[in-house]
């Protein structure tokens, strides 16, 4: 009887995989104009099919020849300590806190491949726009500025301070004035590729998705994100939708986890699954994200 197979799938160490993403973000600035390469032109520099070279950079793993291939496209060598089996790395990377939403990253990364600079993530309370936003920036960037929006109105911090603060963290210093300030960000992000978190928008938007006016500044800062001149990557979390007219964004809807991803959560968990009552509840669940839907659709 033959022995099985054993699978030669290896997997990019968390810092093998960094280690590669810098360098192709690297290249993006120096032969691309700082901006993120589509799957095809990554396919068309390693000479691989673009689907493999995804599979590379998501962490899903493939042949040792394969991710080497892709490292020396970039100049780097692939080191033994930069992969491991897949086997081992399916167990060690695991998240059950996120699960289900391998379909919104891929419609993440199709939004950015078409140059946006700003992507509002829109759903109702609950349905996971920050868990979803702070992961797509931590893989994409490892780190990320982050403009934190209240939960309540009256305590909305005054851009003005934002960015002053940002500015510091980004070892900038920021100018007497805002607009100084504003152009000194906007300098930054033309010179560098950084992910930046809006969270929580709706508290500084009136009932027509525009800003309150004790925070119209705000519109500002978009312009400056927005710019096509930037290398920046903005995402934005709300349950409204932003509706400002000379502000370019694009809107992505959020949509509710399936069945199946709350039953690979609750099990996670060891919580027993086995019952129609998780249907019904995710049934009812689904029924009033259509209802949000529909009503958003209408405004």
């Amino acid at each position: 009887m033959n022995a099985p197979k054993r699978s030669r799938a290896r997997v990019l160490r968390p810092e093998g995989l960094k280690k590669l993403r810098e360098q192709i973000r690297s290249h993006e600035a120096e032969e691309n104009s700082g901006f993120k390469y589509t799957l095809e032109r990554l396919g068309e520099l390693t000479g691989l099919d673009p689907e493999t070279v995804k599979n590379v950079l998501d962490g899903k793993g493939s042949d040792k020849r394969t991710i080497a291939r892709c490292f020396e496209s970039f100049g780097l060598t692939l080191e033994d300590s930069d992969h491991i089996p897949a086997t081992q790395a399916v167990a060690a990377t695991a998240d059950p806190n996120f699960v289900g939403r391998d379909e919104a990253l891929m419609d993440l990364n199709a939004l950015v491949s078409r140059q946006a600079k700003v992507i509002v993530i829109q759903a109702r309370g609950g349905v996971g726009k920050t868990t979803l936003a702070r992961k797509y920036l931590q893989q994409e960037f490892g780190s990320f500025l982050e403009f934190p929006i209240a939960k309540e109105t009256k305590d909305i911090a005054s851009i003005e301070v934002l960015i002053e603060e940002k500015l510091r963290q980004l070892g900038e210093e920021p100018g007497r004035e805002f607009l100084v300030s504003l152009d000194r960000l906007k300098r930054k992000l033309q010179a560098e590729r950084i992910g930046i978190l809006i969270d929580n928008l709706e508290p500084a938007l009136d009932s027509a998705g525009k800003f309150i006016e004790a925070h119209r500044r705000y519109v500002e800062l978009l312009r400056v994100l927005s710019d096509p001149s930037v290398k920046s990557l903005t995402l934005i979390t709300s349950r409204e939708r932003l509706r400002e007219a000379d502000v370019t964004v694009q809107h992505y809807a959020l949509r509710s986890l399936d069945v199946q991803a709350w039953e690979q959560f609750f099990q996670s968990r060891n919580i027993n699954v086995e019952t129609p009552a998780l249907a019904a509840l995710h049934n009812a669940y689904g029924e009033m994200q259509r209802q949000w839907t529909f009503s958003v659709g209408q405004c």
